[in-house]
């Protein structure tokens, strides 16, 4: 397995690591751009494996244990991504209240756990203007909610939902 994210955390005006959970396609590894900003660079944390977020006796205890590793090694990591979260839930139902609840208690387990910001990559369904697939729980538990869109040859990114304030351009 690999990774297509990539992420570094901003907190208090100081960048910290970032921690990436991947269950994604070996090739995209290769294809992580470096981190750097302004002459800085950045330590990433990359686990190419794939991880439970669903069953009851999942990875989550496991995955927090290793990001206290990380954080103690390279400092607090402020960004935990999980690419993608049809992977995580393999085998589940996105469409499924139970799946979907599930997924979401067990990512506010690791959030609450490491004191981090999590970042979930999803896919939007067949209509896009309906947004992200799946169970309508995701939505509502979402603070932020950010579209990636192929626009002639540049991608834009779109703010679908911030909560308490407006969503736009």
């Amino acid at each position: 397995m690999g990774t297509t994210a990539a992420g570094l955390g901003v907190h208090g005006g100081q960048y910290s690591p970032s921690f990436n959970t991947i269950a994604s396609s070996q090739t995209s590894i290769r294809r992580l751009p470096s981190i750097s900003c302004k002459g800085r660079n950045f330590d990433l944390a990359i686990v190419p494996c794939p991880i439970d977020l669903l069953n009851p006796k999942n990875d989550v205890d496991n995955l927090i244990n290793l990001i206290e590793d990380v954080s103690s090694d390279l400092g607090n990591v402020k960004l935990i991504v999980i690419d993608t979260l049809s992977r995580a839930i393999s085998g589940g139902n996105e469409n499924s209240p139970d799946d979907m609840g599930a997924f979401v208690k067990y990512v506010d387990k690791i959030r609450n756990s490491m004191d981090a910001h999590m970042m979930v990559v999803h896919h939007a369904g067949k209509d896009t203007a309906k947004g992200a697939r799946g169970h309508s729980l995701l939505r509502a538990a979402t603070d932020t909610e950010l579209e990636v869109r192929l626009v002639g040859p540049s991608h834009v990114i779109r703010v679908r939902k911030q909560r308490d304030m407006e969503a736009g351009n």
